[in-house]
């Protein structure tokens, strides 16, 4: 079962970073990941979900060229520290069998990193935009078991072709788009009275801000990466505080 708490001393530092959206056919933008990855020096790395543009199985993942370029960056950064990883609405049929090739912790969505005695709450964003009712019922869909178990029983050939024809169809829909769907305020945060934290990380809505959800909290979203445009970031977690960090391109 994906773990639903990260509990770390309060001298430790926790590096977040999501939607880097990491494909072959955008070698500049892995790149910058790796390098960030390579240079961390934080006690702990959490990937808050699409990480990966697209994932049409293990199976895949375990043979093909590029994710295995990406399994060998995990691999070696995890041998120093734990790196968790969460699903997002792109990766989230990464599974057991990838996570174990190279070192990936995977967590719930949500899920509390208590450093010290600061308690944060994690989610990579998607459940909690429930304006747009058209992904919230595929989202309810495509996580059943069944829709995943009958997509996987398909020939790998047939996923990647599928999985392309997708990545174009969304790249299609988001071209000019300038508004875009933000998470349930309310709904955050009756999840962050439930988990008893005083602030938010999440990512996917690719619109990075620090704000407050009221009086008593506060919600940071990261950066979607994008090398072609000098857009990424990263945020730094430590029991002081929680810093935003530019990606060097």
């Amino acid at each position: 079962m994906p773990q639903a708490q990260i509990l770390l001393p309060a001298s430790a530092k926790v590096e977040i970073l999501a939607d880097v959206h990491l494909h072959a056919g955008d070698q500049a933008t892995f790149a910058a990941w790796q390098r960030t990855m390579l240079a961390s020096r934080a006690e702990a790395i959490i990937l808050l979900g699409d990480i990966f543009e697209v994932w049409v199985g293990d199976d895949w993942g375990l043979q093909d060229p590029f994710a295995q370029a990406c399994a060998a960056v995990l691999h070696q950064v995890s041998r120093q520290r734990p790196v968790y990883f969460m699903h997002g609405n792109r990766d989230f049929l990464l599974g057991a069998a990838f996570a174990q090739s190279c070192g990936l912790q995977l967590l719930a969505d949500p899920c509390v990193l208590q450093v010290g005695t600061e308690r944060i709450l994690l989610t990579h964003g998607d459940a909690w935009v429930t304006g747009d009712q058209a992904y919230q019922n595929f989202r309810q869909l495509a996580r059943s078991s069944a829709w995943q178990a009958d997509f996987l029983a398909q020939p790998l050939a047939d996923r990647v072709a599928l999985g392309a024809a997708m990545r174009a169809q969304s790249q299609a829909a988001q071209a000019g788009r300038t508004q875009y769907e933000d998470i349930n305020f309310s709904l955050a945060l009756a999840h962050l009275a439930d988990a008893q934290a005083s602030s938010l990380i999440h990512g996917h809505t690719h619109r990075p801000s620090c704000d407050a959800l009221d009086a008593a909290h506060t919600r940071w979203v990261l950066s979607d990466w994008d090398a072609a445009h000098a857009r990424g970031d990263y945020l730094c977690v430590q029991a002081a505080g929680i810093s935003r960090h530019q990606v060097l391109f």
